[in-house]
């Protein structure tokens, strides 16, 4: 199989799929396409628990959270519960917390095509 400079092409399809709502792709399930494709599995990456870290190393709350994105703090928790989450939210959380959560994947990605 080629090598695939998978960094310029995330970005790239990202970025594609998230200007237009009607067509917006989720970042997991574009993953999930591009994992078939190449027979990766990522399944060990849960990012809800990765936001919980850094959450906690910052000293913030789970309230503080909702109050910076706005939404009930009961949602907080379920992003915190789940395994992926879509682009959107990830995008807005990795600006709220100064954290770039998008590059976990990269970092499986780079790890995979060494």
């Amino acid at each position: 199989m080629k090598s695939v400079n998978l960094t310029c092409f995330l970005m790239q399809e990202v970025t594609a799929n998230t200007t237009d709502s009607g067509r917006q792709l989720s970042f997991t399930l574009f993953l999930l396409k591009i994992i078939e494709g190449m027979g990766i599995a990522v399944n060990q990456i849960h990012i809800g628990s990765i936001i919980h870290k850094e959450l906690k190393s910052q000293r913030r709350s789970a309230a503080w959270l909702a109050d910076q994105i706005p939404c009930d703090r009961t949602n907080i928790y379920r992003i915190l519960k789940k395994k992926t989450l879509d682009i959107d939210l990830l995008w807005l959380i990795s600006k709220i917390l100064k954290t770039n959560f998008l590059k976990y994947y990269y970092d499986h990605f780079s790890d995979v095509e060494k």
